[in-house]
């Protein structure tokens, strides 16, 4: 009985589908069951709100975009995947020939965490065109492992628009279709800052994303209203400030390559200053769990860092090191450091070899030659004038924290 019961609601179903293609209905997009936005204006992932203008993008370039110098290469020509993990730690159990990646099963994500970054993407959906909507070409670029920047064939093919290439998934449609036809590469050039907390947890500044579809932008400095997910919104929450980059699985044959990062400075980033009539308090309790977070994300340039505060006028940043620091030189800022914990040596002065100019009277380099040396602890208080070229030395198998103060010299 149950089993005919079963054939007789498939017929059903089958009549009811045949009539609706007959009577020209289209297929319904999206849901109308699913919680509203935070502007109240359209539900997530709601298939009526308008598609995107379509905007036909220059052709698909035949190589790879060249990756700048001072870019940490993710995917590149060799077939290497060193650089990523499964979401368990396992090593990563994705594809890889002549410098493309297939997706596999489960997601993989970068062993190193970001924070505010400069990343390019390049991916490609299936020449042979298989499903439809969310079914067709379906993958997902998660910044921080938690804000996802969808990855869909949208050429000539409806979805829900929050749920379309290059749609901040469940959140903000693109502004524009930029989608090139099946098969062909296409490129994401996204700028992202992190979202910024107070001390006590709460959120300051949601996490804001810049993304140029095939060259063309479809999202402009849209803020989050949290981490993403299907038919919901999550909550911020103090760990989604750092994370690594994550690319999905979602059943859906999708081809990546040519994956590169820059790391951004808080002035490079999105950020928006706050008031400096803001009465801000970090507590000793305060600085121990930022300084133990941090040495939880320690990058491939043995560092981690947050901005505390950004006023426009004056930075609070925090940075954790356990290996020496590239030199560096400041022509109109005055460092203020406070030693939090562990030790290192302080070189003040001398020529910086290996010089290259990073911004406005900003620059780095590979080492100081001469110089004068000194020791720094915990507790420490160090003044360093503009235009001195500074480096911190950290010992093998030690770290230094410290609380930095950027002023304008003038």
């Amino acid at each position: 009985m149950r089993i005919q019961q079963r054939q007789a609601g498939h017929s059903l179903v089958i009549i009811f589908a045949c009539a609706a293609v007959i009577g020209g209905q289209q297929p319904k997009i999206g849901y109308d069951d699913t919680p509203l936005q935070p502007d109240g204006r359209w539900r997530i992932h709601d298939g009526t709100r308008p598609q995107p203008t379509v905007v036909t993008p220059a052709p698909a370039p035949l190589n790879p975009v060249p990756p700048p110098a001072d870019a940490t290469v993710l995917i590149g020509a060799r077939d290497d995947l060193g650089a990523w993990q499964m979401m368990d730690g396992s090593p990563a159990a994705w594809t890889m020939a002549n410098g493309v990646v297939a997706t596999g099963k489960g997601m993989i994500r970068t062993r190193a965490e970001f924070a505010d970054f400069q990343l390019h993407v390049e991916f490609a959906t299936p020449s042979e065109v298989k499903g439809d909507g969310q079914e067709r070409g379906n993958s997902g670029v998660y910044l921080l492992g938690k804000f996802e920047v969808q990855v869909l064939d949208s050429y000539r093919n409806p979805t829900y628009p929050d749920g379309q290439a290059a749609a901040l998934y469940g959140q903000f449609p693109p502004l524009v279709n930029a989608s090139r036809p099946p098969g062909q590469w296409q490129t994401y050039d996204i700028a992202f800052t992190a979202p910024r907390f107070k001390a006590d947890g709460t959120l300051n500044q949601p996490a804001i994303v810049t993304v140029a579809h095939n060259g063309i932008v479809v999202q402009n400095a849209s803020r989050f209203w949290g981490p993403t997910a299907h038919k919901k919104i999550e909550p911020y929450t103090p760990d989604t400030a750092r994370g690594p980059i994550a690319l999905q699985d979602h059943g859906n044959p999708v081809r990546y390559r040519n994956v590169w990062i820059r790391t951004l400075s808080s002035r490079d980033a999105q950020t928006s200053p706050a008031s400096t009539s803001t009465f801000a308090l970090w507590k000793a309790g305060d600085l121990d769990t930022h300084d133990r977070e941090l040495s939880k994300h320690v990058g491939e340039d043995h560092s981690s860092r947050e901005t505390l505060a950004d006023y426009k006028s004056h930075r609070f940043r925090m940075l954790y090191r356990d290996a020496d620091g590239n030199p560096e030189q400041h022509d109109t800022i005055i460092d203020i450091v406070y030693v939090k914990s562990g030790e290192g040596t302080l070189v003040l002065g001398g020529t910086m070899a290996g010089r290259r100019t990073t911004g406005p009277g900003e620059s780095v380099g590979t080492r100081l030659d001469g110089g004068e040396r000194h020791a720094l602890g915990a507790g420490d208080i160090v003044h360093i004038p503009a235009g001195i070229p500074h480096a911190f030395l950290v010992p093998q198998g030690k770290h230094i924290t410290y609380v930095l103060l950027k002023i304008p010299a003038s």
